[in-house]
């Protein structure tokens, strides 16, 4: 049996930022999608049910939530932030943003069982 990578969904306004993040998470085997925040990657979320979720701090403060509504057990790493982790995500990876902390925090949230 094959065994299928966790699907990330990576959410940033800025592609600079989305593109290097998707080809660190696509070469470390996961599968990756990559997406402005807003209603299409809520859409996305809603049905694809990725394990994890990878975005920067929403402007209006309700991106994490709604990603958190449509699909509950996706777990959210929040990207920078000045003003510290935002109480809907499950972990924060702090400004700027190494490839080996985000990996590993992906690996811890890929690992729990309801996705392994």
């Amino acid at each position: 049996m094959r065994h299928t990578p966790p699907l990330i969904l990576v959410a940033h306004r800025d592609e600079r930022h989305r593109a290097p993040l998707y080809a660190a998470l696509e070469g470390a085997g996961y599968l990756v999608a990559s997406l402005a925040p807003g209603i299409d990657a809520v859409r996305y979320a809603a049905g694809a049910k990725p394990a994890v979720v990878i975005a920067d701090a929403p402007e209006d403060g309700r991106f994490f939530e709604e990603i958190r509504r449509v699909s509950p057990l996706t777990r959210i790493i929040q990207l920078g932030g000045a003003g510290g982790r935002d109480e809907t995500c499950d972990e924060r990876v702090a400004a700027p943003v190494r490839t080996e902390p985000l990996l590993t925090a992906v690996q811890r949230w890929t690992s729990e069982p309801a996705f392994s």
